[in-house]
């Protein structure tokens, strides 16, 4: 009798401990669980990163019980079945990570820079939207140096290179399906435990207290499998798929800001180059006119300033166009090399922008934007925190609607002067020919074909920056509706 009674304080003993551990194995497996953070890229905006605001794991209170909790069981039940909780705790949960989402582009080489390309504005900004959302987090960086080298970097395909090609984006996605896996793996060892629990406690029904025990002990493994059920249903949830989406988003959206100053830069570059060559051209007839007594010492010093100011500003915008193709390059994950073509930047579409129904447009850009979703989701228990609650929604509803609104007004701003922008180039363009026929004629000397060439060039310059910025502040407006700005 009193062997039976050790016995049965010995076991009561151990199942209490079962339970402890349990419960400081969830929490330090909750603790050890990699965290879906955001993770820009050099030189993104921080604003343009979408963490997962349901997917992440910091604030999860959950974890594996199931290395804890198994030895402590078997030992408090005297029978082992470590064998089943180990395969559920230590199942592989790595995946099918190494699945490429895109393919390099490596085939095309006829992206000329500066070349403009047609396309649809909204397709730009939300291509692949479609898409299964878990497979986008799969997808895996599959280009590689031989395909790199030779890729053509198109802006409608800016998406596809990003998965395809960009490291940090790639490991942000695997970090997102690396915790579901861990949380799955996790939900499988505690209803392992908690069915384990109930077969001791229908082992024991003769002896009520441990039969007790056994229940109280499944009911708390119950109760955390639910959290962490619960947790793994709000990552499978829209809200945290499109995190993942919204993440790629903000890439994209970085990379379409720097292919479009590069392409700006180009056009800046060119104009520069002719300048150039219009000011060598200049400072050369200066000189000969001097030889021929026509021009002063002070005439070639000026024409020589002239020359020297245009070359400063050639080589300042070369800088700038090599820092940006290397930026953008690296950001795609693509080795800069010579063979490496970035295409231009699409037309803007004007009747596209016309048919803006901005008060559509005003009301999702609020339900979409990420501050007014955080307030609205907030907890408000007391009469107190309800109204204060209403009065931060409303506070947050505004300040997306004026956001909203600016991004509007700067749209139409762009638009009226792309349209200044065409009526110049128009005019300058009619310029240029009438030089062109001159030239054929006979009529105008080189120094002053060269200038006009260059003028002409100026204009075409700003025509197209105009182009360009009217189509990114058009994208950024898209952007701007779907939650991503």
């Amino acid at each position: 009798m009193i062997s039976k009674t050790v016995k049965k304080t010995e076991c009561l003993r151990q199942l209490r401990l079962a339970v402890l551990v349990s419960v400081i194995g969830i929490i330090l497996w909750t603790w050890a669980l990699p965290v879906w953070a955001e993770s820009p890229a050099s030189g993104q905006p921080a604003e343009g990163h979408e963490a997962a605001a349901e997917g992440s794991l910091s604030d999860s209170q959950e974890a594996e019980a199931g290395e804890g909790t198994s030895g402590s069981q078997e030992a408090a039940a005297g029978e082992d079945s470590s064998g089943s909780q180990e395969a559920a705790a230590g199942e592989d949960s790595s995946g099918s990570q190494e699945t490429a989402a895109g393919e390099s582009s490596s085939g095309s080489q006829e992206a000329a820079v500066g070349e403009g390309s047609s396309g649809s504005q909204e397709t730009a900004a939300g291509e692949g939207s479609s898409r299964s959302q878990e497979a986008l987090a799969d997808e895996q960086p599959a280009i590689t140096q031989e395909s790199a080298g030779s890729a053509a970097v198109e802006y409608d395909n800016l998406r596809n290179l990003l998965l395809a090609g960009s490291l940090e984006l790639s490991n942000a996605n695997k970090s997102y399906n690396t915790n579901k896996a861990n949380y799955q793996s996790m939900l499988q060892t505690l209803r392992d435990e908690q069915d384990y629990m109930k077969l001791m406690a229908d082992h024991y029904e003769d002896d009520p207290e441990v039969e007790a025990q056994y229940r109280a002990s499944a009911s708390i493994l119950g109760s955390t499998a639910s959290q962490i059920s619960r947790r793994l249903e709000s990552l499978n949830r829209t809200s945290s798929t499109l995190s993942v989406e919204k993440n790629i988003d903000s890439y994209t959206m970085t990379a379409q800001t720097r292919m479009n100053s590069y392409n700006q830069m180009v056009l800046n570059v060119n104009a520069a180059r002719k300048n150039v060559e219009a000011a060598t051209s200049r400072y050369n007839a200066t000189v000969r006119r001097q030889a021929a007594g026509a021009a002063t010492a002070e005439d070639v010093m000026s024409a020589l300033d002239q020359l020297e100011q245009t070359q400063n500003l050639l080589r300042s915008y070369e800088q700038q166009m090599s820092a940006l193709r290397f930026s953008l390059l690296a950001m795609l994950g693509i080795e800069d090399t010579a063979s490496v073509t970035i295409g231009g930047i699409p037309e803007p579409d004007l009747a596209a922008i016309d048919a803006i129904d901005f008060e559509t447009d005003k009301q999702k850009a609020i339900g979409s934007n990420k501050n007014v979703q955080n307030v609205r989701h907030a907890n408000a228990g007391t009469t107190a925190e309800i109204q204060q609650k209403f009065k931060t929604v409303a506070e947050a509803e505004g300040s997306a609607e004026a956001e909203i609104t600016a991004a509007y007004e700067q749209l139409m701003s762009r638009k009226l002067q792309y349209q200044a922008a065409l009526e110049a180039y128009g005019s300058k363009l009619l310029e240029y020919q009438s030089l062109q026929r001159k030239k054929q004629a006979g009529m105008v000397g080189e120094a002053d074909y060269l200038q006009g060439e260059a003028d002409y060039l100026e204009a075409l310059a700003t025509k197209e920056t105009a182009s360009m910025t009217l189509y990114q502040t058009y994208e950024s407006y898209l952007w701007e509706v779907k939650g991503v700005v």
